[in-house]
């Protein structure tokens, strides 16, 4: 079973820690509004959308995000900025699979 439990780390806007069986792998947004995900998290989608999820439709100030993901951030609202991606609370989007918008 899969659980992503919302946690507290000094430092962080919002910070999960993924349960997946006996592992464990921590994900959030640091206070520079920064998304990270622990780089041997297995489903780091779930992770980012938990996240994200959170962040939609607040008053918080524009987020960024890196290729630690290893995933397209383009469809979750972000846009690339240089070495980095970023997107403003109201422009992330959580797509579907299946095509629909």
């Amino acid at each position: 079973m899969i659980e992503i439990k919302l946690s507290y780390k000094l430092g962080c806007v919002l910070y999960y820690v993924m349960h997946f069986g006996d592992l464990q792998f921590p994900g959030g947004i640091d206070k520079d509004f920064h998304f990270f995900v622990h780089p041997d998290c297995p489903f780091k989608e779930l992770m980012l959308r938990t996240l994200i999820n959170k962040c939609m439709d607040t008053e918080l100030p524009r987020f960024t995000a890196s290729d630690e993901w290893g995933l397209d951030l383009v469809p979750f609202g972000f846009k690339k900025e240089g070495g980095l991606f970023v997107a403003a609370a109201s422009d992330l989007k959580l797509p579907t699979a299946c095509g629909c918008h």
